[in-house]
């Protein structure tokens, strides 16, 4: 007997179909249950009700705006506008094979091997749209996030990881209103983070000793506040000051500065520790970017040497790992089954250091103990 064959307008499954099918209903909560049986239910009353699923894609040629529900004043929406920037990313499979940021113009357009799309016809839509190109792929269109803007904006050295960087405000504790030393201002990705952190009425201090660098820094810092203010309500605070020297013998133009921490993503920055232990204020946190475990031992030698009143604290590094949860097809006695994985990204990387992890070293500046710590015998 042979086996039944799909109809030609069947719908097939999914990925995550497939992996929900595989996983047995006792491990799943009711809600979840619940919501696969009028799932069932819908599919059985024909495709018509599984089309109302499908998103919404932008046809190339749809020159609509959004609809007007979506832009109410309480649906906080708001649409493209020209001179903003947009992510475009096209996915195939489990990832994704394109991404690049955009600044839209009114004659312009979006060109990839996968098609183009006319800038005209994203001004006035919203993020998170789906559009077909010219030749018929679908690319989401959205607004990036810091992460994004600062993994994709132009580079001049290596910059900051997201997750290193986000370590590093937790290891300094940044509030709000804080004023913040940075050396090493690189390509402005830390800048961002703390500009961010501090928030409006906080200030930072960025160093950078080579003038192309503090001149990438400076344009791409511009570049998102400017982006930022088109696409939303709230304006990013100009709270970064860029100054192209080098920190090892700004002393003196930092004599009157007091930091609530300081962050250093230098090749050698035992060069800048000394200099900028005067202005931490008791107590503060002085949070080091390195790229290697010799680099760590060289910096704690040398306020080992120099006797600064700084003790460390904690040396971490920060990993990630991204898992994959899919099903994969074996063979089980001449036919196909499925079955339900999950697998890390990384398996197939050894144990050594990847490229892009590092060190962060977490200083603390301490006060000498006084002088005369102990009573007289008389008191």
């Amino acid at each position: 007997m042979g086996v039944r064959r799909r109809q030609a307008w069947g719908r097939s499954l999914s990925p995550l179909e497939r992996v929900s099918r595989l996983v047995p209903e006792e491990f799943l909560s009711e809600e979840v249950n619940a919501m696969r049986s009028t799932e069932a239910k819908e599919s059985k009353q024909g495709p018509s009700l599984l089309s109302r699923r499908v998103p919404q894609v932008q046809s190339h040629q749809d020159q609509g705006l959004a609809p007007a529900h979506l832009l109410s004043p309480t649906s906080r929406n708001i649409p493209f506008q020209e001179g903003e920037l947009v992510l475009a990313e096209f996915r195939r499979r489990r990832h994704s094979e394109f991404k690049k940021l955009c600044r839209l113009t009114a004659g312009g357009k979006l060109n990839s091997s996968w098609g183009a799309i006319l800038f005209a016809e994203i001004i006035g839509k919203l993020p998170g749209q789906l559009f077909l190109t010219s030749t018929g792929q679908t690319f989401l269109i959205r607004r990036p996030t810091l992460e994004d803007y600062v993994l994709l904006m132009k580079r001049g050295p290596t910059i900051s990881y997201p997750k290193d960087i986000n370590a590093m405000l937790l290891l300094m504790d940044i509030n709000q209103g804080d004023v913040v030393l940075e050396a090493g201002s690189g390509s402005g990705a830390l800048s961002l983070f703390l500009s961010r952190a501090v928030g409006p009425l906080g200030h930072v201090i960025s160093y950078e000793v080579r003038k192309d660098h503090h001149s990438i820094a400076k344009t791409n810092y511009q570049n998102w506040r400017a982006a930022w203010k088109i696409g939303h309500p709230v304006e990013w605070p100009d709270n970064v000051e860029f100054i192209n020297e080098d920190i090892s013998t700004a002393a003196e133009g930092l004599k009157t500065k007091t930091f609530d921490a300081v962050a250093l993503d230098m090749l050698i920055p035992q060069n800048a520790v000394i200099t900028i232990v005067p202005n931490l204020k008791q107590g503060g946190v002085c949070a080091v970017y390195i790229a290697n475990i010799t680099q760590v031992i060289e910096l704690l030698e040398a306020i080992r040497t120099s006797k600064s009143p700084l003790f460390c604290e904690r040396i971490i590094e920060v990993t990630h790992r991204n898992w994959l949860v899919h099903p994969v097809t074996q063979k089980s006695k001449g036919n196909m089954v499925d079955d339900l994985t999950c697998c890390n990204e990384n398996d197939e990387l050894t144990a050594e250091q990847s490229e892009d992890d590092a060190f962060l070293v977490k200083l603390q500046k301490f006060n000498p103990p006084y002088t005369k710590t102990v009573p007289d015998d008389d008191c």
